[in-house]
């Protein structure tokens, strides 16, 4: 199966099913359709390109790969008390590796630097949001204090280095990675509050379906904009 078209209708038909295991809890239509996410996403990805991947391009499969372990690792989180960390390891490689795919994935003009650059007043914003989601989580943190930070650290990281293509690329590709990188954010702060916090306690299934649907979307809008990089460039 060589057509992205494809895999784009395979991951939406996972993502269904993932969204449908969450709501109604059914296990075994987890363990089927999460793995499945990834994988057919990549496959997207993959198969859009006609040419042999580029080595920026073969930066966001690796991320995928990690992704994909990430998953896997969080839906065994009940089995064993390593699981969390395993994803939360695979997950920051992930981010790192999407740092790495959208600084090279950018047109390198000269003397322009990037938004975030050329307008550093933003990264205050980013610091603000991780100290108001760190006071939440701190008294839960125990010995998950130093990994949380890091992985706290990395993902403001990415979302600054999405927001900074801005000029850098089309306004396509920089729109659609930007609102992918903060869907991400945004899904990995509702884990973090849902596992460390007692916000999400009593709210039954909507913590799930935010983290899914937001963590869906982003990764969708992260390959596309990659995607889309190329097609305009």
């Amino acid at each position: 199966m060589k057509s992205p078209a494809v895999y784009i209708i395979l991951f939406i038909l996972s993502s269904i099913a993932e969204l449908c295991a969450e709501y109604y809890d059914i296990a075994v239509l987890r363990y089927c359709s999460k793995p499945l996410l990834m994988i057919t996403l990549a496959g997207f990805f993959y198969f859009s390109y006609e040419d042999k991947l580029s080595d920026e391009n073969r930066l966001m499969l690796y991320a995928l790969f990690f992704a994909w372990v990430g998953d896997v690792a969080l839906m065994l989180n009940h089995l064993t008390e390593y699981a969390f960390m395993i994803g939360l390891g695979a997950f920051l490689i992930c981010h790192v590796l999407y740092i790495m795919h959208f600084n090279a994935k950018v047109k390198q003009l000269k003397g322009v630097k990037g938004f975030v650059f050329e307008n550093k007043f933003i990264i205050v914003l980013f610091i603000f949001y991780a100290s108001v989601l760190i006071t939440f989580i701190y008294p839960m943190l125990g010995s998950m204090k130093v990994p949380v930070f890091l992985y706290c650290a990395v993902i403001m990281s990415m979302c600054i280095v999405a927001l900074n293509r801005i000029t850098k690329t089309n306004a396509t590709s920089a729109t659609m990675i930007l609102v992918g990188a903060f869907m991400f954010m945004f899904s990995d702060s509702i884990i973090a509050l849902n596992k460390f916090s007692s916000l999400f306690e009593d709210t039954g299934v909507l913590a799930p379906i935010l983290i899914m649907s937001l963590y869906i979307l982003g990764q969708f809008f992260i390959v596309e904009g990659s995607i889309q990089h190329e097609r305009s460039a």
